[in-house]
């Protein structure tokens, strides 16, 4: 078990005079040094550039962040390089209720060539299946 997270309760709140809610941490720092990955390891630039796609995912408001890019991260394949969030979108009237939007861009790159258009696009297409099955997500224009 690396720690708690939680809430503080009414009482709490009253006890050390919190105005709002507040959420609060303990971490058991030895587990985490025990689990932590502290020896960086040299990874050479790539000579290849970069191929960046931005997906645009409806899914329910349930579905988290980490959630969706965990599933990105096992469908990619071995030529993502990086995922970055871009934002979170809601509206009632366009999405419906409890459904929401979230942005993120993946960057792909080949270690040994030039990543094509068509091999940027069977990933994204790999990617876009993944969430589908996985989360009910469906890719926004």
């Amino acid at each position: 078990l690396l720690g708690f997270l939680g809430e503080v309760g009414e009482t709490g709140r009253t006890r050390f005079e919190l105005r709002d809610r507040t959420t609060v941490a303990e971490i058991d720092l030895a587990v985490l040094a025990r689990h932590a990955n502290l020896v960086p390891r040299h990874q050479p630039l790539s000579a290849y550039p970069r191929v960046e796609r931005d997906l645009n995912f409806e899914v329910a408001e349930s579905v988290r962040w980490s959630a969706l890019a965990e599933t990105v991260r096992h469908s990619a394949g071995a030529d993502l390089e990086e995922i970055c969030y871009l934002e979170t979108y809601r509206d009632a009237k366009k999405l419906g209720p409890d459904r929401k939007s979230l942005v993120l861009r993946v960057v792909l790159r080949k270690a040994d060539g030039t990543l094509t258009g068509e091999e940027a696009d069977a990933i994204r297409d790999t990617i876009v299946t993944a969430c589908q099955q996985a989360h009910g997500a469906t890719l926004r224009a």
